[in-house]
């Protein structure tokens, strides 16, 4: 099995993280769609949105310099930071996300809109988030990153994985980035491509004039 996980599956999750976006967009672009609901029960999300948003955010370039922290020898520091940093961001994001699955099940009109795949990833990430906070906060586990650092090292750098390390991680950890790789290949199936469209060429399109009309009273 954990052949199979640290593996095997890392490479699956890449190859369709980057390879089914693209046949999705070539194929029918408009299912790029985030199916918004903030029109929706709007008073529920407020600060949740932001919290879930902005954290996942957070998290990505916590665990970028976590990794990039095992990867260097003056990366203790690196390491540390990317651990309260994550810790922090973990905490607002089960909290957006958490609210987001209640109001899933709560609001009326939530669930006549929702899909399978909203509830499945709203599931994952909060499962990821949980399982990745819970050893820190519990078990004051601060060590993963110089296991998890070295094995993806030979999973996309020397492409000959090598699991000896993740074979001894808690069970936790393991379902951390097991349930982690699953989103990742989840992930083009879902609304959440909507990631893929950025709208980048917003900060270098030209300017637009803007004219205020002004109604004349008679």
């Amino acid at each position: 099995m954990n052949e199979f996980l640290f593996a095997v599956l890392p490479y699956i999750a890449l190859t369709l993280f980057l390879a089914v976006p693209v046949i999705r967009r070539i194929r029918g672009g408009f299912t790029f769609t985030t199916r918004a609901s903030g029109f929706i029960e709007r008073q529920s999300m407020g600060i949740a949105a932001l919290c879930f948003h902005w954290g996942i955010i957070t998290l990505f370039a916590a665990h970028l310099l976590g990794l990039i922290g095992s990867l260097v020898a003056s990366g203790s520091n690196l390491i540390d930071l990317f651990h309260w940093i994550g810790l922090i961001a973990g905490i607002f994001v089960i909290y957006g996300f958490a609210l987001a699955l209640i109001r899933r099940i709560v609001v009326p009109e939530m669930r006549a809109m929702s899909q399978t795949d909203d509830y499945v990833v709203l599931i994952l990430l909060i499962t990821i988030a949980c399982c990745g906070i819970y050893p820190v906060i519990a078990d004051k586990s601060f060590g993963l990153s110089g296991v998890v650092g070295p094995w993806v090292k030979s999973l996309y750098w020397t492409f000959s994985p090598d699991t000896a390390g993740m074979s001894g991680l808690p069970v936790l950890s393991k379902v951390h980035i097991s349930a982690a790789l699953l989103l990742f290949a989840y992930f083009p199936f879902t609304k959440l491509v909507h990631m893929w469209t950025y709208p980048f060429n917003y900060f270098v399109r030209p300017f637009q004039s803007m004219r205020t009309y002004k109604r004349v009273m008679s």
